[in-house]
């Protein structure tokens, strides 16, 4: 009778082939002295996006933003290269919340018109008509929406598998994004109100010379 062998699952390997630590040991081992090569981390963003009269709902990230996330400057200061391998926003509304616009005060019943998020290469989409009809768009609707969450990859840009130094952004063509657009425009009586939260979530790959 053959016995049975159990074998662990595979290490994860980045797009070089070459092994990525565990996030747990490797915090285990910066602790203690010992870098990792590379090393991949999540930074998380939280931003609050207002109302403005004669405008829809919009709002944009991409990767360029990655260097004013929350902890960049502690990673930077370890390692001297990185590239984003993804972002992940979430759009969370603000429902029954009391605010004053100055015009009126009330509480917020949820937005009235549809919303469309997709991701995008390099630069994002101008206006609701090319958002609505890009790869991998979502629409809901904006009064009832309790919480919706898109995802834009570093497979969708084949620019951004360069390494970058921790000291600047990614270039122009090397960025990707997610995206969301609202078809309703605010009017003056909610106009500075604060409509929704939004939290963004950026994967990065560090990686260190010398």
């Amino acid at each position: 009778m053959k016995k049975s062998h159990r074998t662990g699952s595979a290490q994860r390997r980045d797009r070089d082939g070459e092994p990525i630590p565990k996030p747990f040991s490797s915090m285990r081992r910066l602790a203690a002295g010992t870098r990792p090569n590379k090393q991949v981390v999540t930074l998380v963003t939280a931003f609050t996006d207002a109302a403005a009269t004669g405008a829809p709902f919009a709002f944009a990230v991409d990767t360029s933003s990655v260097t004013g996330s929350t902890f960049w400057s502690d990673w930077a200061a370890l390692y001297q290269e990185y590239r984003v391998i993804s972002v992940r926003a979430t759009l969370v509304p603000r429902w029954n919340e009391t605010q004053s616009t100055g015009i009126q005060t009330a509480a917020w019943g949820g937005y009235p018109g549809a919303i469309v998020s997709a991701f995008y290469q390099q630069a994002s989409f101008a206006g609701i008509a090319a958002l609505s009809q890009a790869q991998g768009a979502q629409y809901d609707n904006g009064s009832k929406m309790k919480i919706m969450r898109q995802v834009s990859a570093q497979s969708f840009n084949p620019f951004a598998l360069e390494w970058n130094p921790t000291t600047t952004a990614p270039a122009a063509n090397q960025r990707f994004g997610v995206q969301f657009q609202g078809t309703a425009v605010a009017n003056a009586a909610w106009n500075t109100l604060v409509t929704h939260d939004i939290f963004y979530e950026f994967e990065v790959e560090f990686r260190a010379q010398g």
